[in-house]
Order: structure tokens, then sequence, then C-alpha cells
């Protein structure tokens, strides 16, 4: 395994997680293999606090675990999990927004439609008729605006939070190694 010297400035962009073991990443209530299980909610519920907290630059997440218990090929295949759970979420966040956006365009289209209608159609004396289409056509150009700006931005928000960690780089290594660095007991020497 390749040593490298850590130095300050990695330590502060890095998300570190202490682990017990493995289970630690994923959700006590499903048993499946590790490239099926579900990730645990309270392990993606701290990823989102901490992106919270600093939602600028690359995002690098350092697992810790004792060495003893550390297995190179489990590891391969949680990093793999992980990056697909992002990129699942990912995909279904674009999916949503285009939805949003075709569902508020054909609004404010139809809108729009009942607008046209409403005014070559104004000269007519059928009041009641009018008014009930101009409230309609107000709705519905209001809820499509809504859909294609608001809601699309709400969603922007948790779409870079599954894009960045999509991005992020993922690794283990033995807390050992953190306690007690080589660069620091060098230094001491």
């Amino acid at each position: 395994m390749d040593k490298q010297q850590v130095t300050v400035t990695d330590v502060l962009k890095t998300t570190q997680v202490a682990l017990d073991n493995y289970d630690d990443i994923f959700s006590d209530f499903d048993y499946s293999d590790y490239s099926k299980r579900l990730l645990s909610s309270d392990f993606l519920k701290e990823l989102q606090r901490r992106y919270e907290e600093r939602k600028k630059g690359e995002y690098e997440v350092t697992f810790t675990l004792p060495k003893n218990q550390r297995n190179a090929k489990t590891e391969s295949l949680i990093k793999k999990r992980i990056k697909n759970h992002f990129k699942e979420n990912l995909t279904k966040i674009d999916k949503t927004i285009q939805q949003n956006q075709l569902s508020g365009l054909v609004k404010v289209v139809v809108g729009f439609l009942i607008s046209i209608f409403l005014f070559t159609f104004s000269l007519q004396d059928i009041v009641p008729t009018i008014t009930l289409l101009s409230v309609l056509s107000w709705y519905f150009l209001w809820a499509g605006y809504t859909d294609i700006f608001e809601s699309a931005q709400k969603l922007r928000g948790k779409r870079e939070f599954f894009e960045n960690f999509h991005k992020a780089k993922f690794s283990f290594v033995d807390e050992e190694s953190l306690l007690m660095p080589k660069t620091l007991s060098q230094g001491s020497s």
C-alpha cells in the first residue's frame, strides 16, 4: 500500500468517518450483500450535514477502521456501492426536474390558450363563463411558472449534493495511522 504524506490542508478538506466495521455505512434493517444493501440513513444525514457546513470545493470522504478489520476487496465494493447510490439519486433528481419543467410548460401553454380564448370571446355576453375561465387561466399560468422555476430551484440543491458526492473521492485508512501519523512522529525524532 502506497504511503502518502498527509498535510494539514488535506485533513481540513476531508470528511472523516470513524467506523467500528463496514456495517456502520449500511442500514441495520438490511442484511443483503454489500453490493445491494441500502446505505444507512444516519450515514447519509451525516454527509448532508457536513455538506451544508462546506458547500464549496471537492469532497473527499475518508473512512477509518482498525487495521485488522480492513479488506481491500470489500472496500472496493463499498466505494462502488456508495458511488452508485449517488449516481442513481442524481438520475432520479434529473428526471424529476425534467418532468416538472415539462409539466410546467404544459400548464403555461394551457393557461395561455385559455387567455387567448377569453380575449377572442370577450366581446360576447357570457360573463360567468369568462370569469371562471380567467381564474382557470391564471391558475394554469401561475402553477406552470411555479413548476418551471421554484420546484426546479428546490431540487437543484439536492442535485448538487448528489453530484458532489458522486464525484467525491472515497477512501479507507487504518485508524492507527491517523492516531500516530508517520509525518508527526518523524518530526519529533
